[in-house]
């Protein structure tokens, strides 16, 4: 954090020390704080980039997880999420969040994070958009140590398969 935060003072304009701060806020569980940090690095990132669409899948991600119910859904509707800040206009509603997912993944098309999030936007919205978008995530982490990931894509691919049906 502090390191971060120095670099911030360093060079102001520098998305990657925003985005660093955002991943120690992360580390240590201060999610709401992490999702402001990499919402302030994709404002400083060339928009619809592989960067910029790093840090907006990472401002969303962080900011489920911020959700105090424990829910890790962006549109938890219980009195605890409600206290929470007011999201950007792109979280606001499920709808917003699909297109700024689409942008996203238009951005980076080989990042499994960005495929996760498009899944994400389109659960419940649209069952087959969202399992498509997570067997995509899936079928990009080929490195071993993501086993666990790609299984849980797999499994929340198959839950959405399920659910058209």
């Amino acid at each position: 954090l502090k390191l971060a935060k120095k670099a911030i003072k360093l060079i102001p304009e520098e998305p990657e020390a925003f985005h660093h701060l955002g991943h120690a806020y992360a580390a240590t569980g201060d999610h709401l704080r992490a999702s402001k940090c990499f919402l302030s690095a994709a404002e400083r990132c060339e928009p619809d980039t592989d960067n910029w669409a790093s840090c907006i899948v990472h401002a969303w991600d962080t900011r489920r997880f911020a959700a105090p119910c424990g829910q890790a859904n962006i549109f938890c509707p219980c009195d605890a999420c409600a206290s929470l800040p007011e999201k950007p206009a792109w979280m606001a509603s499920p709808e917003a969040l699909a297109a700024m997912a689409e942008r996203a993944v238009a951005a980076a098309p080989e990042e499994p994070t960005a495929w996760e999030m498009h899944g994400g936007a389109y659960w419940g919205v649209d069952w087959s958009v969202a399992s498509k978008s997570l067997m995509k995530a899936a079928k990009l982490l080929v490195d071993d140590a993501d086993a666990d990931r790609k299984a849980s894509f797999v499994k929340c691919a198959r839950i959405c398969h399920e659910r058209l049906q």
